[in-house]
């Protein structure tokens, strides 16, 4: 059976409300903001690697300035806040990059341990929706998956 282009674009999309409504529900009582503003001000490497947990994205980028990350699927450009249409304002981003967002990216919320925390509270769910239909039977969870005692 062929697979729908426009149903993945459209999936990932749910997704991505998904993640902001799961992390508002989890962290707007701690940090007084919901999950897409918690992505747009230092999160934006956690909601990356999020993503990339369960969808195979074609590249991670960094904006010219340094300051946002945002994935690549299918063509698109994506943050928290879904397509992105300045797409000259982002480039794929370099080994050397990858380091900088992670040591540099969102350190002021690192003590909330946003990836560890979504990550847990999705593996509690019996079937999470929006994920391609084969996510379940042929794909392995990263090394990323752990469980924490987060703050929250």
């Amino acid at each position: 059976m062929e697979e729908n282009y426009d149903s993945h674009l459209e999936d990932i999309e749910k997704f991505i409300e998904f993640i902001n409504d799961l992390t508002t529900e989890i962290y707007y009582e701690h940090l007084m903001c919901n999950g897409k503003t918690l992505f747009q001000c230092g999160a934006c490497y956690e909601f990356v690697k999020i993503i990339k947990e369960f969808f195979d994205i074609d590249n991670i980028l960094i904006a010219n300035d340094f300051c946002h990350c945002a994935f690549e699927y299918r063509g698109n450009y994506y943050d928290s806040l879904g397509i992105i249409k300045d797409k000259e304002n982002f480039s794929i981003v370099t080994d050397d990059e990858m380091i900088y967002m992670e040591d540099r990216f969102g350190i002021h919320l690192k003590r909330y341990k946003i990836f560890e925390t979504i990550i847990d509270e999705i593996s509690r769910i019996e079937k999470v929706p929006y994920l391609p239909i084969n996510f379940y039977e042929n794909r392995e969870r990263s090394k990323f998956k752990v469980k924490t005692n987060a703050y929250y």
